[in-house]
């Protein structure tokens, strides 16, 4: 899922989130469902080139499957902004994404040596607890929350990027020693209008960034258990000044139906 973008001095914005072209600034949220297939009756090492366009909607397809999971992100966003002469930042990606059998969880963090931001939320069935760095949370339904931030880690969608067929440019196998490795090339004038609603919206932004490249890696199990997303995008975003963003970062999953622990559950229960 994409991570927000923060106004630096000297007005740098950093995009620090997950992980589309939004050309109306009042347009709400657009929902785009990809064909989820209920049930996967394919390996991996059984699915034949013609069909690699398929694997977006089996990886979601498999996470759907799991009653609980939890992903790690982690990575960072460097940007140049030029200022008379160029000036380089970066900003750190720190995301954990638990997703329970009743409850869910998103936290996600942004550092550097100018700011610290944090968005903390919570979820359950159609409704939402969330708050931003230390104010106060807010009970909300979630398509209200998503017309706010355009994702949530837990929709049809990967790392906020829709995934229907005119999303996905091409899916390439790759090499590996064992597992199963994809390099996803993404559609970026259709795939990324939900990302953009949760940039602009974390960064202040002046308005949408423009987004040039989305690629993600992933490894897989042979039945279609995610272990690694590796993404990488590049774009422009702007308040005051364009800057040019690079961002990279790796989502790990584990405790794969495990009921992993959500923290501070137990205050939040009341609430939702």
């Amino acid at each position: 899922m994409k991570k927000p973008l923060i106004l630096l001095t000297l007005c740098l914005p950093i995009l620090i989130s997950c992980s589309c072209s939004q050309t109306n600034k009042d347009k709400d949220r657009e929902e785009k469902e990809a064909d989820i297939p209920t049930q996967i009756n394919i390996k991996v090492d059984e699915l034949t080139e013609d069909k690699y366009k398929s694997v977006p909607s089996y990886i979601v397809a498999r996470l759907r499957e799991f009653t609980s999971y939890k992903a790690v992100t982690k990575g960072s966003t460097k940007a140049t902004v030029v200022v008379i002469f160029p000036i380089d930042t970066e900003q750190s990606i720190d995301v954990t994404m638990i997703k329970g059998e009743e409850y869910s969880y998103l936290k996600n963090e942004s550092h550097s040596s100018f700011v610290n931001t944090v968005h903390t939320a919570y979820f359950k069935g159609d409704q939402t607890y969330s708050k931003n760095n230390d104010g106060d949370y807010q009970l909300k339904p979630l398509s209200d929350y998503l017309k706010t931030y355009g994702t949530y880690p837990f929709d049809t969608a990967i790392e906020g990027y829709t995934i229907t067929d005119e999303d996905i440019k091409s899916v390439t196998k790759l090499e590996s020693a064992e597992n199963h490795k994809f390099k996803i090339e993404f559609n970026t004038e259709t795939c990324t209008n939900n990302v953009k609603i949760q940039m602009r919206e974390f960064g202040g932004l002046d308005d949408y960034p423009s987004i040039s490249k989305v690629e993600i890696t992933v490894t897989l199990k042979n039945d279609w258990t995610p272990i690694t997303y590796e993404l990488e995008s590049i774009y422009t975003a702007k308040k005051g000044m364009d800057s040019e963003c690079h961002q990279k970062y790796t989502v790990t999953f584990s405790d794969i139906n495990k009921n992993p622990e959500i923290p501070d559950l137990a205050k939040i229960k009341e609430k939702l």
